[in-house]
């Protein structure tokens, strides 16, 4: 959702906006119903390393994303994946509040344990953005041929 958003809002205050609201608010259900035995109360707020990945990645759909040319979009949703990946676990070993070790073994470990959840953010990173660009570029195509008409 944040490449697209990158990529296609033309106007940064909804490329930003959008996302993040969805973030926030698909993060509130999921924390004080799902998880909300691992919270003391009513949690507002998410994971502060999703939101800085996330805008990692809203930022390289902004900055990298010109036309639909779906191998660039492919290679551009791996890439994302990575960058979410490093980026989020990155800042979930700098919480005081992780089990690691403040050195490269901790980091190192950080990262392994988080690795069984990297196939799953590549498959639905490689999904949604094929239906949300595979449905942009439908509808973009669909509106080229009416307007013709």
């Amino acid at each position: 959702m944040a490449l697209f958003a990158g990529a296609v809002f033309s106007q940064q205050r909804f490329s930003w906006v959008i996302p993040f609201a969805a973030l926030w608010i698909s993060d509130l259900i999921l924390n004080n119903t799902l998880y909300a035995s691992l919270y003391e109360g009513f949690r507002w707020y998410g994971d502060a390393g999703a939101l800085l990945g996330f805008a990692t990645v809203l930022l390289l759909g902004r900055t990298t994303i010109r036309k639909m040319d779906p191998r660039k979009i492919a290679v551009l949703s791996l890439v994302s994946s990575v960058l979410f990946f490093l980026v989020s676990n990155l800042t979930y070993w700098l919480s005081p509040l992780g089990p690691y070790t403040m050195d490269v073994t901790g980091l190192l470990a950080c990262y392994t344990a988080a690795l069984p959840f990297f196939g799953g953010t590549v498959a639905g990173d490689f999904f949604f953005n094929a239906v949300l660009f595979g449905g942009w570029y439908l509808i973009n195509q669909r509106q080229t041929r009416l307007a013709t008409v």
